[in-house]
C-alpha cells in the first residue's frame, strides 16, 4: 500500500502502535511514562503525519516540545530512536 490519504495514515499508525506499545525497548514511554490513550491521541498523530506528508495544515501543536517533555520524564537514548525507526520501517514494509 502506498500512503495516499488520511485513511492510509490512520491504518499505518494503528499498525505501528500495535507494535510500539508492547515493545520491550520503547513501549514503557506509552504505558508508564504517559499512559497514552491511543484512541484519544491517534487523531493528533494522524494530523501530524498528514501535515508532514501532504502539507495539509491540520497539526497545530509543537511535536518537539511534547517530546522534550517526555525526554525530561524518561530520557531518550539512541537505542530508543533506533527501535522506533526499526518498528516504523517494519510497519511501512508490511503494509
Amino acid at each position: 500500500m502506498d500512503v495516499e490519504n488520511r485513511d492510509h495514515i490512520d491504518q499505518l499508525m494503528r499498525a505501528f502502535y500495535a507494535k510500539v506499545i508492547p515493545d520491550a525497548v520503547i513501549g514503557h514511554y506509552f504505558t508508564q511514562v504517559i499512559q497514552m490513550d491511543l484512541e484519544k491521541h491517534l487523531p493528533m498523530i494522524v494530523d501530524f503525519w498528514e501535515t508532514v506528508l501532504f502539507g495539509v495544515a491540520k497539526y497545530k501543536s509543537n511535536a518537539v516540545a511534547i517530546h522534550q517533555h517526555l525526554h525530561e520524564k524518561s530520557a531518550f537514548e539512541d537505542k530508543h530512536f533506533t527501535q522506533w525507526v526499526k518498528l516504523f520501517q517494519l510497519t511501512v514494509d508490511e503494509l
